[in-house]
Order: structure tokens, then sequence, then C-alpha cells
């Protein structure tokens, strides 16, 4: 059924290069300015709403159910921005956060596309112009200044460390090279300059994307998809006979020491923000790409019954409430409630 599910994924992504976008999803203009207005009036009444997505391999498709939720809830999300896997997903979304006319959203794409990510991914290893291609196949070329919500995918430059996003380019550029993460990817240049992965100055951009933000001072909504605790296939893989000696247990421990330092950046990153949101995705490993929909579902599961209110050891730093009884469009109010001490619980692997 994998080798099955990987040839129909690999087809279906050759017919989005060639087709490009739905011919049928026509834009629905009187909505879309209808939401720019009342984007701009949030703006003015400092009520608007920013949402950083941490990188994290396949384990950032569990962004996506959080990004479902808060569209169920009503709230709107006014900024976005990601860094590697969290940069496709914020890219998407940013191109669609409504379903106009007769289209759909960007996260209802990413699901219709979930067979596409493996073999989108795979081609990474040798040039990250297939991850590019298949982005700006899917959003039709559209540029990181034209979309719905503003969108920032953060790359880090080579020979500086130094974060940095890209400006007046096509999403799917954008997200390259925010996602080039060496060794495993192939090497991105962008404006002539080298970048890799974004994850390597900050893998969470709440404070990147706040000093971007222009003073408005959003609401800021942090993503970290990364487990404090592997487990299932991730941790059998890495106790297998295989993975004790050697070469490849050298590879396995540069790599999960990389994911818990990419976990530690992003929980100090969301100490910025007012609300973390860590869905539970442990019984996933990074390369699970072709696991989209299981990841997506546990993120939508997981937001559903966290954003309820602050009774969940993960949420953290200030704590804050979904409130819709405020006609202000107040859609997060501070909550008094204290964050509880108590042991973080693992939810059982399927």
């Amino acid at each position: 059924m994998g080798l099955i599910s990987f040839l129909i994924g690999s087809a279906e992504a050759a017919v989005t290069l060639v087709k490009g976008p739905d011919p049928n999803d026509a834009t629905d203009a009187t909505t879309a300015s209808n939401a720019a207005l009342k984007r701009l009036a949030r703006m003015n009444n400092g009520e608007s709403i920013a949402v950083s997505l941490a990188g994290g391999g396949a384990w950032g498709f569990g962004h996506i159910g959080l990004i479902e939720h808060l569209a169920d809830q009503g709230i709107p999300t006014d900024f976005v921005s990601g860094v590697s896997s969290g940069s496709i997903v914020a890219a998407l979304h940013a191109w669609k956060t409504t379903a106009q006319g007769t289209g759909a959203t960007g996260m209802q794409e990413l699901r219709k596309r979930h067979r596409q990510a493996l073999p989108v991914t795979m081609t990474c290893v040798v040039t990250m112009s297939g991850l590019e291609r298949w982005i700006t196949s899917v959003t039709g070329g559209t540029t990181d200044t034209q979309t719905e919500s503003a969108c920032l995918s953060f790359h880090t430059r080579v020979f500086t460390g130094e974060p940095a996003t890209t400006g007046g380019t096509t999403l799917g550029e954008g997200t390259a090279a925010a996602s080039s993460m060496p060794p495993l990817f192939a090497p991105k240049d962008y404006q002539g300059d080298p970048v890799i992965d974004g994850g390597f100055s900050y893998n969470l951009p709440t404070l990147t994307q706040m000093r971007a933000a222009s003073g408005t001072m959003p609401y800021f909504i942090a993503s970290n998809p990364i487990p404090k605790q592997l487990g299932g296939p991730a941790k059998t893989l890495g106790q297998s006979f295989l993975t004790k000696r050697g070469i490849l247990r050298r590879i396995r421990d540069v790599s999960y020491g990389v994911f818990h330092l990419l976990r530690t950046s992003s929980d100090l990153q969301a100490s910025h923000a007012e609300l973390l949101f860590a869905p539970d995705l442990h019984c996933w490993t990074p390369i699970d790409f072709s696991k989209m929909v299981e990841l997506a579902d546990r993120g939508y599961v997981e937001a559903k019954s966290r954003l309820s209110g602050p009774n969940d050891p993960q949420w953290s730093y200030q704590w804050w409430i979904i409130g819709n009884n405020s006609a202000s469009a107040q859609y997060l109010t501070p909550s008094s409630v204290p964050p509880p001490t108590v042991p973080l619980v693992t939810t059982p692997c399927p």
C-alpha cells in the first residue's frame, strides 16, 4: 500500500505542476474586499491576530489542525509566519484564509494533495526547485505581497546566521528558502546568497514576526509541533539494533539532538507569544511526510480540546481563552487562572 500511495502521489504532483490551480477556483471579489476591510479595522483597533508556525519536518503538518480549528471558531488570522514545514502551512493559509467563490481554503487544498507531500519532499534531496514549483503551481504564482493575510517565511543566511525573509517573491520561492535543511535537503540560494532552513536561527519566528508587524502589536499564537518526548515509530527506530552502533548511531544521535535544540529554541521564542500550542505528535517521526492527514487530524483534535481554556500542561506563559461575548471583536481575552503544575501526559499511539 505504501508503494501504491507513493506512486499515486507522484502522479498527482506531476499533474499539479502541469495544470496549475483549478480553473474553476473563482475568487469572490466582494468576500475578499470585506475581509480586507475587517482586517484593517482590527489592525487600527489593536485587535489583530498573528500565528507563528515552527518547523519540525512532518510534525509541521500538525499546524493544519490548529489553523482549521481557529477557522471553525471564526478567529481571523491577520499575520502568519513559518519556518521550514511551518512555512508550507503558512503560505497555503495566507494564500487563502477563506473559501472564496467555488474554491477552498489553503488547508483544504493541502489535504486534497496529501499524497503528493512525500514525493515532493524526496525531490528536495536533489533540488529545492521541486518544492518551489509545487507551491507556486498550487497557488497560481501568488507572491507574498498578494496574499489574503500577511505572510512571512523565514530562512537563515549561511554566512551570518541571521534570520531573513523573502519579499515580493512567490510563495513557492519563500517556502523553498525557508525549508533547505542541510545535509538532508539540497542547498538553496536567494538573491545570490546561500540560505538554509530558518530553524537554524529561530525555529519559531515569533520575535522576528513581531518586529516585522510594524508596531501593530497583534495577539500572538505560537505553534510548536516538535514532541518533548519521542515515542511510537520514532522511539522504536532509535532503539533498533542497527542504530545502536556505528555510523547509524551517530546519525541518530545528531538527528535527535538537532530536534531537541529546535524544540528548545521554539520554547524560548514562544515566550514572546500570548499562547503556545504544542500538540502531542510523538506517535509519528519527522520523516512521516506520507502521514499528513493523520498529523493534521491529531492537531485538530488537540486544538479543539485545548482552546476551551487553560487546562492543559502544554499551554504555557500567559494564558488566553477564546471569548465570543464581546461585540468589539475581542477574540482573545486574558485569563486570571495561573497555569497548573502537572506532569506531561502523552496520548497513546493509534
